[in-house]
């Protein structure tokens, strides 16, 4: 016959607990996001035409922090006038023409996309591993 000691399985109920506190997973969603958006804004400026001025590429930024009532959000945006025409493209002067998109701010996304649920997934691991020492 084997045994099972429940005292062992409510120690960890409770470690679990501790490390799942709602501070301790808000500052982890808080970082998780925070990480992303400068994931997001570093390849965005990577992904940014030079230009002359280089004035496009420095008017990247992000945006406080914003608690919603299901998470958090960070904006990343462009205060550059023209930066919308060069993401998605615009007519030429003389209105016979179309200049392609460079979609910089898309294809960041998509980049961040990609590791994003790594990222995520080893944040709640690190916060469990920490809870359990």
């Amino acid at each position: 016959m084997s045994g099972f000691n429940f005292n062992d399985l409510k120690k960890m109920r409770d470690k679990i607990g501790k490390a799942l506190s709602d501070s301790e997973i808000n500052n982890c969603l808080e970082s998780t996001v925070k990480e992303l958006s400068g994931r997001l804004l570093r390849s965005v400026i990577r992904n940014t035409p030079q230009g002359k001025t280089g004035s496009l590429r420095k008017g990247w930024t992000t945006l406080p922090l914003k608690r919603l009532p299901k998470g958090v959000s960070v904006d990343v945006v462009n205060d550059v006038s023209y930066a919308i025409y060069v993401e998605k493209g615009h007519r030429t002067k003389n209105h016979k023409g179309w200049v392609e998109g460079q979609f910089m701010l898309e294809k960041a996304e998509t980049e961040v996309k990609n590791v994003m649920q790594k990222a995520v997934k080893d944040k709640i691991n690190k916060l469990l591993k920490g809870g359990f020492k």
